[in-house]
């Protein structure tokens, strides 16, 4: 499967399709009665706002995009103390539907922290719900500790996890 898969900075066709995809795993994930974003805040206006200009990336399997994610420099929502670390934040992971359970959660997961080695970086952080026991397990299982317990602005309790880069 890897020597079929590729990832790299979304171009603008690319980040349409990234969004899409994003609206299909809010529909799916709500039709399950597990919802987790707001569909609302899928438009590239708004996710820039939210991030100060992320950098989009997708996965690719041959000619299909099977995922994707944002990696950005900073994070002052959650991570305000640690604004002078060399660490990309890492949010809005997706991996399409009919496409999971099949290693490329783990594939994206091992290429970012690849990727953040290569470009300086000492740390990769993110933030997920807690309580989703399925994210935190994927998680740790690929070397991130948990450093943080937060809520956020909806009551949600936040894990911060942070992968050390060897």
């Amino acid at each position: 499967m890897e020597s079929d898969m590729l990832i790299r900075k979304a171009n603008d066709t690319d980040i349409s399709s990234l969004l899409s995809i994003y609206l299909d795993k809010v529909k799916w994930l709500n039709d399950k009665n597990i919802p987790m974003w707001d569909p609302t805040q899928f438009t590239i206006e708004k996710l820039k706002a939210k991030y100060r200009d992320p950098e989009y990336f997708v996965c690719y399997n041959r000619q299909t995009i099977v995922g994707g994610f944002l990696l950005v420099e900073y994070d002052e929502r959650y991570w305000k103390d640690e604004k002078e670390d060399k660490a990309f934040y890492f949010h809005k992971f997706v991996v399409r539907n009919g496409y999971t359970g099949k290693g490329y959660a783990d594939f994206i997961l091992e290429w970012v922290k690849k990727y953040s080695k290569e470009q300086g970086k000492e740390y990769v952080r993110l933030d997920y719900e807690e309580a989703r026991e399925y994210l935190k397990n994927m998680y740790i299982r690929h070397g991130f500790k948990t450093v943080d317990k937060i809520q956020n602005q909806d009551g949600v309790i936040l894990a911060k996890g942070e992968y050390k880069i060897k």
